[in-house]
């Protein structure tokens, strides 16, 4: 429901009052109104109409944590200010004045239930496909949401036909890759287009509460802008992190109904796994939809080539390889040719320790290089 229920008032003739002042100016205006909210989540949108005043105060006192908070001065320039609120057992009440002496100001209060949910679901859940046709403008998303709630919000700048976004949640505590103890989010989410973007994308991935809790209760981070995200090549979403990946570029957190959303820049898309940001995942692979098959590499270290020796099965077999540095950053990703040998310039890799991924019909290998 989003259905605005709307008064109109004024500080003519307030009066001051014995409230502590933390806001600007002189607060010889007051006037207070009440909310008692029993919505999952709700806006509060107030607007300058009129008055003598130049800008009014609004400040929150009280609500579930108990704020007193002195938003923004409004001006003619800036005559509209929105505070959200979620459901609490405390009232919140928002007093009003005009800074100057003598002055008023004429308002409308307009007072929303929003549907901000965001999608919940046990395994794996698919949104139907949204068409997008690149016709809209940089900053404007369109929302991909499943019955339960929102998914993720996608630029509408790219013809990238239909859009297919899943999600893969979990219940329970933070998942964790079983080489290294890397903790991750409980929520993984897979984006498909029909065609992939020319140019990056902005992408918002929805989060719930619970999912942030999750990885914030293991201690290895206190805040969601200090989270990650690892990008894999997959049309599905995966139980597990299969391994391999590489980073995104994160562009910051936001605010959405009870939970958030992370707000990144593709050139792609894929799968997104989410984890602290000082803790890349492992590049092991144990995704289950693939066999392993035993590939070799020589020399051991490696100079500034590498060969690696194919399995009988996969002499005949195009291969994908990507490389990886230790903490996750892919520095190589090629086609190698079919036959028993298939090299790669390993010239200019730094000195550390690698991981090539090698998939092909129906098989995915790691092998760890040193150099």
């Amino acid at each position: 429901m989003e259905e605005c229920e709307s008064i109109t008032g004024s500080t003519q003739l307030a009066t001051a009052s014995v409230a502590t002042d933390t806001c600007v100016g002189l607060a010889d205006d007051n006037v207070w109104y009440k909310f008692k909210f029993t919505g999952g989540f709700n806006s509060v949108t107030v607007r300058q109409t009129g008055g003598t005043g130049n800008g009014i105060v609004v400040q929150e006192i009280g609500g579930p944590v108990g704020a007193n908070t002195c938003n923004e001065q409004l001006t003619s320039d800036n005559p509209e200010i929105e505070l959200f609120f979620g459901v609490g057992e405390d009232s919140t009440w928002l007093r009003i004045f005009t800074p100057g002496k003598g002055t008023y100001a004429e308002f409308t209060i307009c007072a929303t239930e929003l549907d901000r949910r965001i999608a919940e679901g046990e395994g794996y859940t698919e949104a139907t496909p949204v068409v997008f046709d690149g016709s809209g403008a940089a900053g404007e998303f369109v929302d991909v949401s499943v019955a339960s709630g929102i998914v993720a919000s996608i630029e509408n700048t790219q013809a990238l036909g239909a859009v297919t976004v899943s999600f893969y949640d979990y219940d329970g505590p933070a998942r964790e890759v079983d080489e290294t103890g890397a903790v991750y989010l409980n929520r993984n989410i897979t984006i498909v287009p029909e065609n992939q973007p020319e140019d990056s994308v902005a992408v918002r991935l929805h989060l719930t509460e619970e999912d942030i809790r999750s990885v914030l209760d293991t201690g290895v981070i206190s805040a969601a802008n200090t989270l990650a995200i690892t990008k894999m090549a997959s049309s599905a979403c995966s139980g597990t992190f299969p391994g391999g990946g590489e980073p995104v570029a994160f562009r910051g957190v936001g605010a959405y109904g009870a939970g958030g959303y992370l707000e990144i820049a593709v050139p792609s898309f894929s799968e997104f796994f989410i984890h602290p940001a000082g803790q890349a995942l492992s590049t092991s692979v144990t995704d289950n939809r693939y066999t392993t098959a035993p590939w070799t590499v020589a020399p051991d270290p490696v100079g500034n080539r590498v060969v690696l020796t194919a399995p009988p099965e996969l002499h005949g077999k195009t291969v994908w390889a990507e490389v990886f540095t230790a903490d996750g950053r892919k520095v190589m990703n090629t086609t190698l040719a079919p036959g028993p040998l298939r090299p790669l310039d390993s010239s200019a890799w730094p000195s550390g320790t690698y991981t090539v991924v090698l998939t092909s019909a129906g098989t995915r290998t790691s092998v760890r290089i040193v150099k």
